[in-house]
């Protein structure tokens, strides 16, 4: 961040991410400013993290679009393909042409349901199962060792809070 950015909202986050006190009219700033600039600020490193596991050996083949996929479909199962293309903000015949690589690999089923002979439904193959499970695994082991810096007292404590702010999100 440039030192001469005059942003208020920038320059409260930057503060609240390197721990710094807030000055003047930031100290009248609620508490869901400061937790969501460190949640912003927080987001993107953890999903770097993750990423850079992605592009593992173990992964070779698939690209991070075909992962993303796989992991909406395990989220979502039965998801049609436009809900799929809106997701990923893509055409349907773009999502439909990946759709169809992941299906040719056995990863995704591709079918339509007899309620709505119209829509196409989309969920995971066993190997899919096995490659979004793999994936997660070696995403939590990537965070975990990141994790590992930090006291386990201070861990635990993390715990409720973390899952009151997934709450929040579902």
């Amino acid at each position: 961040m440039s030192s001469t950015n005059k942003n208020p909202r920038v320059v409260r986050a930057a503060r609240a991410v390197r721990g710094q006190a807030a000055t003047g009219n930031e100290r009248a700033a609620p508490a869901t400013s400061q937790a969501a600039a460190l949640l912003m600020a927080l987001c993107p490193r953890v999903m770097q993290t993750v990423r850079n596991g992605l592009h593992q050996p173990e992964h070779a083949g698939l690209t991070l679009t075909q992962q993303r996929i796989l992991r909406f479909v395990a989220n979502n199962p039965g998801a049609s393909l436009s809900a799929l293309a809106g997701n990923f903000m893509v055409s349907a015949p773009s999502a439909s042409s990946t759709v169809n690589r992941l299906a040719r690999l056995k990863l995704l089923h591709v079918h339509t349901p007899a309620d709505n002979r119209r829509r196409i439904a989309l969920t995971l193959t066993s190997s899919g199962h096995t490659v979004v499970g793999r994936a997660l695994s070696m995403g939590q082991q990537r965070v975990g060792a990141r994790l590992s810096s930090i006291p386990p007292a201070q861990l635990r404590r993390m715990v409720p809070y973390l899952r009151t702010l997934l709450q929040s999100f579902q």
